[in-house]
């Protein structure tokens, strides 16, 4: 589900971006190249997730859990410590995505009103 997401976020970044000209600039927040960036990791950071971390800890746990009852090992803990660091890095980006987008939807929400004083 989660990569799910995150595919779709990157795809309504790439689709926001097309209309952009060759050689325009853009002042957009949600066309401009760090919403790209965050786009791409956040998918990135889903992926490693999905498919590095959980598996080795999966993994780990597995033989664990034939092992003695004991304290975690230091490599489970650091992977702990890696799976949840990435989590704060896609809460990041997610927060970063949504500030550059909220931008222009207080621009488009200005423009709006401004239009319906006029009319």
């Amino acid at each position: 589900m989660e990569l799910l997401c995150a595919a779709v976020i990157l795809a309504g970044v790439l689709a926001l971006r097309h209309r952009l000209g060759e050689f325009e600039v853009s002042h957009s927040g949600s066309r401009c190249r760090w919403t790209l960036l965050l786009a791409v990791s956040l998918l990135s950071l889903a992926l490693i997730d999905t498919y590095v971390l959980v598996p080795q800890m999966s993994a780990m746990a597995f033989a664990l859990e034939s092992a003695t009852p004991s304290a975690m090992t230091p490599v489970m803990t650091g992977l702990h410590s890696a799976y949840w660091l990435l989590e704060a890095l896609k809460l990041a980006s997610l927060g970063g995505l949504a500030t550059l987008c909220f931008k222009d939807l207080q621009a488009i929400a200005a423009s709006s009103a401004s239009t319906d004083v006029l009319a």
